[in-house]
């Protein structure tokens, strides 16, 4: 009976794991069985620069990930027909793309890389052809260099001597994309990749030294000997500071013209301050310690760059900072951040460190120092010099509803002041070269230090100050990354489950005792064991691109990359942190899942919730992307509780067992017994059909499985 019993309950996991499946992509372009277009795969993590080629007038080559731009020399033809998008194409004569130097392209001894694109040769292409080069040219030779000879893929590594690495194959110059890589483990070994396959592999342990120079970085174009231009286009040419795995490569060439998704982030530029993300807390993620505290109503939304802060115009809403102990007022400044307003009309405030009880500058007074507002759908920016000078600009529009990118820029050298909307320089002017002023007034988010608070209303996210004037090329780029924002990295170091192993750290919904725990966004991770150190990175994705959800749900605009280099063992646990559904009532919050993006199908890894602190965890098997959607699957009927007693063979109530609830939408909820063995859980949907579990170190349980049509108070476990 017990056999039959579990076989049911298999068969009914697997129908309702079934649910959440949707289409696999496609490889190499093509559609995938249901005639829906692949979809794109998030770049992996390590990315150095992404050259998408998305431009289709002018000159530049935009980097999306370290602004690492490049120039287009020639007659190189912008906006050609891409793999994903446009391409640039290049006559073999004399066309190519130069970017300056700079030290991310650069790799040091034992430093590995990868580099990958999508290229398609002209039939008549030269039997050299370069489709990258970072090479000096005098004296001994340091760098490395990417080729066609003879239509194979070539890499020469350079460390003071050089050796070109070949494996041979079939011609690529046949007039048809193909996808290239080539990895570099420096102790291991090279594989060159074509259409997302090995084609092959060598040792480069013989060239393992610096491989860094002041050179520039040159795309279809040979650093030194004329003839070895690139004939034909190329598309979503990337460099990373790691080796990729065969699995990485296989999706990007699998993506095919969906590419890999974009926007994505952008790195943050240099000099960060203080970095107020909204990320479901106020804190200052530059390190510098100038969290944010919320006053008044206060709270938390959806925002561009996953969550925000959310402000209502009300008296005492606002985000303050404190005074910025140890910034540098006598030097540059940059104030930047993402918008949403409620209205337009009206002068509010952005970010403030102002009032309208004017003093002049000195320590302890209550002396003007910078400010950005909004004024009746224009950008007002204004700064308060030690000269006694009150300079300001004004320009732009700003529209209601929808989000618009602003900043301010400021260098007392150079007497400039300047302000952008949207990554476009709206306003100028040049200005006296005295620094800012430095007082006790503090610095506001969303209003302004004074008793006429003009208060903002609507959403602020990624509120930035920086101690140094941001370029127009680094505010532009902060505005292309969109809602990918600026990257969110964080350290794993290694460690192991406490004692007891693996069955202790998987006993408990918490993952407790925990191995390594690190948070970064609004997204807290709990790994099991790590073995190796690195970086976790979470990236938000737009959803559009992604997989649509499976029938029945929809996104909830919060949808992130969650990646590592660390090596580690063992499930997951992902809890999200989000207040900005902290207006949903109990029954709004149960039909939020976690969907994670299993090799192109979304399964519902919902592990359980947090109600009080709105707080929604996944475990899962590995980091991939996650999408937060709503269920809107609950039935209409009233929600009722399921209850009941897990006790031993005595009778005797067994407390802290843990009880797992997993709903006819595959949904797990956990709680614990009390101390006399009870548990329950509220809010369960009528009209369904549910598995209770119990997890006892002690005894052992067979799930029940209960229809839900009113409350039950009796769903009862022992041995």
């Amino acid at each position: 009976m017990r056999d039959i019993k579990r076989n049911f309950i298999l068969r009914r996991i697997a129908l309702l794991a079934a649910i959440f499946v949707c289409a696999l992509p496609g490889i190499n372009g093509q559609k995938r069985p249901n005639g829906v277009s692949p979809a794109c795969v998030p770049a992996p993590i390590g990315l150095v620069s992404w050259w998408s080629f998305d431009e289709t007038s002018g000159t530049a080559a935009l980097d999306r990930r370290t602004r690492n731009h490049g120039t287009a020399n020639g007659t190189t033809t912008l906006g050609a027909a891409g793999k994903v998008g446009t391409a640039f194409a290049f006559d073999g004569a004399d066309d190519g793309v130069v970017a300056a130097d700079n030290a991310t392209l650069d790799f040091g001894s034992n430093q590995d890389f990868s580099i990958d694109a999508w290229i398609k040769p002209s039939p008549t292409g030269g039997s050299i052809m370069t489709i990258l080069d970072k090479r000096d040219t005098a004296g001994p030779i340091f760098g490395y260099a990417l080729s066609l000879v003879n239509g194979n893929l070539v890499l020469q590594l350079a460390d003071g001597g050089f050796t070109n690495f070949g494996v041979g194959g079939a011609d690529l110059r046949d007039g048809q994309w193909h996808h290239v890589a080539v990895t570099v483990d420096r102790d291991f070994d090279l594989v060159f990749y074509v259409d997302g396959a090995p084609i092959g592999n060598l040792s480069p342990v013989t060239r393992n030294g610096d491989l860094s120079n002041a050179a520039p970085f040159r795309i279809g174009a040979h650093a030194d000997t004329p003839g070895f231009y690139f004939d034909g286009a190329i598309d979503e040419l990337q460099v990373f500071g790691r080796a990729l795995s065969a699995a990485e490569v296989a999706a990007i060439a699998g993506a095919g013209v969906a590419g890999q998704c974009r926007p994505t982030a952008v790195a943050a530029p240099a000099n960060v301050f203080a970095w107020i993300a909204g990320d479901g807390n106020a804190a200052d993620i530059s390190g510098n310690g100038n969290n944010g505290t919320l006053l008044g109503n206060t709270n938390y939304a959806v925002g561009k760059v996953g969550q925000s802060l959310n402000f209502s115009a009300g008296a005492s809403d606002v985000v303050t900072l404190g005074q910025l102990p140890g910034f540098n007022y006598a030097g540059s400044l940059t104030v930047e951040a993402w918008i949403r307003p409620t209205t337009v009309s009206g002068f509010t405030a952005i970010v403030t460190k102002w009032g309208q009880n004017f003093t002049f500058c000195g320590a302890g007074t209550t002396a003007d120092s910078f400010a950005i507002y909004l004024n009746n759908g224009q950008l007002f920016g204004a700064i308060h010099q030690t000269s006694g000078a009150e300079p300001s600009l004004q320009g732009g529009s700003i529209a209601a509803g929808q989000y618009s990118h602003v900043a301010m820029t400021f260098n007392p050298t150079a007497g400039a002041l300047a302000i952008y909307v949207n990554g476009t320089a709206v306003a100028s002017n040049t200005v006296g070269t005295t620094g800012l002023c430095n007082s006790n007034k503090n610095v506001f988010i969303g209003g302004e230090d004074s008793g006429s608070p003009r208060r903002f209303n609507g959403q602020i996210d990624e509120a930035t100050i920086y101690s140094r004037a941001l370029s127009a090329a680094e505010i532009q780029s902060i505005f292309n990354a969109g809602l990918g924002g600026k990257l969110k990295t964080a350290t794993v170091p290694t460690g192991f489950a406490a004692a007891g192993g693996k069955s202790a750290w998987a006993e408990t919904p918490d993952f407790s005792p925990a191995a390594v725990n690190v948070t970064v966004g609004n997204a807290a991770i709990t790994f099991q064991a790590v073995t190796t150190a690195g970086i976790v990175q979470s990236v938000p994705i737009d959803t559009s691109a992604l997989p649509a959800p499976p029938a029945g749900q929809t996104q909830t605009g919060l949808a992130f990359d969650i990646a590592t280099t660390a090596v580690y063992s063992g499930e997951v646990l992902v809890c999200f942190n989000l207040p900005a559904f902290a207006a949903l009532s109990p029954t709004e919050f149960y039909e939020r899942r976690i969907l994670h993006l299993e090799s192109g199908v979304w399964v519902n890894r919902t592990h359980f919730y947090d109600l009080a602190n709105r707080t929604l965890c996944s475990r899962s098997p590995s980091l991939s992307p996650f999408a937060i959607v709503d269920s809107n699957l609950t039935p209409t009927a009233a929600n009722v509780a399921v209850a009941g007693r897990v006790s031993d063979a005595n009778g005797r109530g067994i407390p802290n067992a843990a009880v797992d609830l997993t709903d006819s939408l595959g949904s797990v909820r956990t709680t614990r017994t009390n101390s006399f063995g009870f548990y329950r859980f509220e809010n369960v949907s009528t009209g369904q059909t549910v598995v209770v579990a119990v997890r006892s170190k002690a005894n052992r349980f067979d799930p029940r499985i209960v229809t839900v049509t009113e409350d039950l108070a009796d769903v009862d476990f022992a041995p």
